[in-house]
């Protein structure tokens, strides 16, 4: 209940009236996989927390479980990644685009996955502030923060 039950649906409502369509994580790989060979534009988010499978990371300086499909769908389709970032500025939104990455430039999708975070926790923690308080506290609760610190 509440506002935060509301925000996901009316997110995706949203993005829908606006020609978007959603696919939720769920056995979504083999669709993702066909919308990229046919050469639609996926936008997919690095810190998807990962509840069984995925590697255990840094992100934003603390570990966590988050999901290599990615890295993984870039790799196998040849799509280009093009990151892109946003954040608020006052009452504004804001976004940056990143430098294309192209999958064929890494040996596996670790390496790949490696660089991405590494991109990402650039944008994240140049802004701290923007870091939500309590998605440390989701992930915990989705069982996704390891007990242990990642080795490395």
């Amino acid at each position: 209940s509440g506002p935060r039950a509301r925000y996901a649906p009316e997110k995706v409502r949203r993005l829908e009236d606006a020609g978007a369509r959603f696919v939720g994580r769920g056995g979504s790989y083999a669709l993702l996989s066909a919308l990229l060979a046919r050469g639609e534009s996926c936008w997919l988010a690095i810190d998807t927390a990962a509840t069984k499978h995925g590697r255990v990371m840094e992100l934003a300086g603390r570990p966590t479980r988050l999901s290599t499909g990615i890295a993984a769908l870039a790799r196998d389709t040849g799509a280009t990644i093009l990151p892109a970032h946003a954040w608020r500025a006052g009452s504004s939104p804001v976004a940056a685009l990143g430098e294309p990455v192209d999958p064929r430039a890494f040996d596996s999708d670790e390496l790949l996955q490696d660089h991405l975070l590494d991109v990402a926790n650039a944008t994240i923690l140049a802004r701290p502030e923007q870091i939500m308080p309590d998605l440390t506290l989701t992930i915990e609760w989705s069982g996704a923060v390891p007990k242990e610190k990642p080795e490395g």
